[in-house]
């Protein structure tokens, strides 16, 4: 990236005017030297003054599953969130109950 830290010490570098973040790509680096060290994907030397770390750095908000008539299962925030801030990382896929009662279903079909 090509964010700069700010002069007064203010705001950390990587915000939303960062060409990554934009991107819609995390900025990679290394936390302690400020440097990508053996890593190829390193494009951010500013270290734990990043703010575009939030998923490797793991800084989601608060949830717990709640289910909601008619809805299905969902996840609600504990805490109140800045507006655009980061909820959580979602990886899988979204599946109807009737799916989800067959895939349990083949899976008890070939795990008994």
């Amino acid at each position: 990236c090509q964010c700069k830290p700010s002069d007064d010490g203010g705001i950390a570098p990587c915000d939303e005017t960062c060409f990554n973040r934009l991107l819609g790509t995390e900025c990679v680096g290394d936390n302690e030297t400020k440097t990508g060290g053996n890593n190829s994907y390193w494009n951010c030397n500013h270290g734990l003054e990043c703010g575009n770390r939030k998923l490797s750095r793991r800084l989601f908000a608060k949830c717990r599953p709640q289910r909601d008539k008619g809805k299905g299962w969902g996840l609600v925030v504990v805490h109140g969130i800045k507006l655009g801030g980061l909820v959580q990382e979602y990886v899988g896929e979204v599946v109807d109950e009737k799916e989800k009662k067959q895939r349990l279903g083949s899976w008890a079909k070939e795990h008994p």
